[in-house]
């Protein structure tokens, strides 16, 4: 049976997701995605990351807004972080509220609670098996948490900066070793250095290299994932950073991103 409302836990886990994405970057703009008016909000301005998330979920939840949270988890949250094996919770609440993903898009729409939806649902969902045939389902659905690197089509996330300004183009194969190459372009003109912090999923931990410069446009240097005693198949996220509004130094160990004028997209590598 469905629970219409959060647990504190389900809070949490939305409140770390949240701050891991960035997305507090355009606080209205996330309000307006996720279908609310943030002119309602008296803490959109003059708050802290957390204190903005954890006022947010709580509003949401003690409002019975469960559509916005729909659009919270799915639209925002889920194309970002789109392992499910890595977001446990974030399926539990996409289920919990009763939010449908589609296998084709991944992206969840509220459903209605009545038998005969569901019944609807359920014949529809039959016939999708039926034509994509069961085992894609499973790979889709993330039953196969190890999946292998050519099972993974997609690991860049959704944009969270300007793509056009900063491109990581290698590494181009999801599975890489500990010690990897990286390079991409950038698009601004006084740029000169260029940061990369590496995020393994399985902990919280964000990692700063050695800060490289960008030559012509484009940068290339090389990046530790993980080390010898990390296991085959672990997830980390990579992240490039022009002009972090807080010094860093190499080998800093960080509780979240950083703030930075120009943020890249997050890629997504696996250890072999």
């Amino acid at each position: 049976m469905c629970s219409d409302s959060l647990e504190q836990l389900d809070i949490d886990a939305l409140v770390e997701l949240l701050l891991r994405s960035q997305q507090s970057r355009e606080r209205k703009a996330l309000c307006i995605n996720i279908g609310i008016d943030h002119k309602r909000l008296n803490f959109i301005e003059n708050t802290s990351d957390q204190d903005f998330f954890i006022r947010l979920i709580h509003y949401l939840n003690e409002t019975g807004n469960n559509d916005a949270i729909c659009n919270l988890c799915c639209k925002e949250l889920l194309p970002i972080f789109r392992n499910p094996a890595n977001t446990p919770l974030l399926e539990k609440i996409i289920v919990k509220l009763g939010c449908n993903r589609p296998i084709t898009t991944l992206e969840c729409i509220p459903i209605f609670r009545s038998k005969n939806i569901f019944l609807i649902s359920g014949i529809i969902f039959v016939i999708i098996l039926t034509v994509l045939g069961f085992p894609v389902y499973k790979q889709i659905s993330g039953n196969y948490p190890n999946l292998n690197c050519q099972n993974i089509v997609d690991k860049t996330s959704k944009n969270l900066s300007s793509p056009t300004k900063i491109k990581i183009n290698l590494p181009n194969n999801v599975c890489v070793e500990k010690l990897q190459q990286i390079q991409g372009k950038v698009t601004v003109q006084d740029a000169k250095t260029i940061w990369i912090v590496v995020k393994p999923l399985i902990d919280s931990t964000y990692y700063v290299q050695e800060p490289t410069n960008i030559n012509d446009g484009e940068f290339k240097t090389e990046i530790y994932v993980g080390d010898n005693n990390t296991p085959p198949g672990t997830e980390f996220e990579i992240r490039a950073f022009i002009k972090p509004s807080n010094k860093l130094n190499k080998g800093q160990k960080l509780d979240n991103w950083p703030d930075a004028k120009l943020v890249s997209d997050i890629i997504l590598i696996k250890r072999k």
